[in-house]
């Protein structure tokens, strides 16, 4: 159990954090800035399930159909236009989520949005890069699709994980990511790590538009 989520636990009764106890009363203030610590520490664990989703759903797809298909079925060249950059973008997530992880309770408040300014521009870089060619993977599926051994392939991996809905996932996280970065930044009482998260989500806000631009009219189908 990570610090955080081990703090968390302590306080659900209420017998860690003080609240209610005629011993040890807080001013309006203090209870204010403990609701809000508690508040901004539950969207942190929120964050790390995000990630955590991220990274299972990933890494099912990559061993459904990214890795068989590297020297299976497709040449090379289609196996690097339909998944891209897809297992970078799974090992950038698998960092960030343990440098999260390793968060305590006294660093959790002053340390998220440092840690992604740290890889902000890889992270922007490597979402970018398969948000552009989002549309030449989804022609690609299309064109293997027409051939019987790769739909025989397709259709018998029984997984609730379509070879779709992988490669739409990386898409989807950004906004999730982007979303979630927002309500910790509103809620975030260290200044200075504000200011990192503010500076995050300009970066990831800008990735999210040219995802919505670019990718808007295109849908990978095996039909």
């Amino acid at each position: 159990m990570s610090p955080i989520y081990r703090k968390i636990s302590e306080r659900s009764d209420g017998s860690e954090s003080g609240v209610g106890s005629e011993s040890n009363p807080y001013s309006d203030g203090e209870n204010r800035l403990e609701i809000i610590s508690e508040t901004y520490e539950r969207e942190a664990i929120h964050l790390i399930e995000i990630e955590k989703d991220f990274i299972c759903q990933l890494e099912l797809g990559v061993q459904l159909y990214s890795r068989p298909l590297k020297h299976y079925l497709i040449s090379s060249n289609e196996h690097a236009k339909l998944f891209q950059n897809i297992e970078k973008i799974l090992a950038i997530s698998r960092y960030q989520l343990n440098r999260l992880q390793s968060l305590s309770e006294r660093t959790i408040i002053s340390h998220i949005g440092r840690i992604f300014h740290e890889k902000v521009q890889l992270i922007c870089e490597a979402f970018t890069r398969y948000i552009s060619g989002y549309a030449e993977a989804c022609s690609q599926l299309k064109q293997l699709s027409k051939c019987a051994s790769f739909q025989r392939f397709i259709q018998g991996n029984n997984s609730n994980l379509s070879i779709e809905q992988f490669l739409q996932i990386p898409l989807n996280h950004i906004d999730n990511l982007a979303n979630q970065l927002d309500t910790l930044c509103c809620i975030c009482e260290n200044a200075n790590d504000a200011n990192y998260l503010l500076h995050v989500l300009k970066e990831l806000r800008q990735c999210s538009l040219y995802n919505e631009s670019s990718t808007s009219q295109h849908h990978c189908t095996t039909t």
